[in-house]
């Protein structure tokens, strides 16, 4: 069986330094594209249950426990990203990382 890597061109005409990735700019980048995607989710998230609450005719104003539910859906996606989340902060650390490495 192949490895998915051995499909993933952008993987074989890398030409980023393996070490980059052990600098603390590239920890921060990295934390900084999970955050991004944590952020990210949790709009979604938002938006969806504020659109299906006015589908069911409620309105936002109608939860008692906003801030709560708001917090829960925040934790949610950080932790989601954090262990490895939907693959966006991947791309975006995967596009940035150049511009890392130039900049040094």
């Amino acid at each position: 069986m192949t490895s998915v890597a051995s499909y993933n061109f952008r993987v074989l005409n890398t030409t980023i330094d393996p070490e980059i990735h052990k600098t603390k700019d590239a920890k921060v980048l990295k934390e900084s594209c999970q955050q991004f995607e944590s952020i990210f989710l949790a709009e979604i998230w938002k938006k969806m249950g504020s659109l299906s609450r006015k589908i069911s005719g409620k309105e936002d104003s109608d939860r008692p426990f906003a801030q709560m539910e708001d917090l829960a859906l925040e934790m949610s996606a950080e932790e989601l990203s954090k262990s490895g989340g939907i693959g966006l902060w991947k791309m975006l650390y995967e596009e940035l990382l150049p511009q890392l490495e130039k900049d040094e």
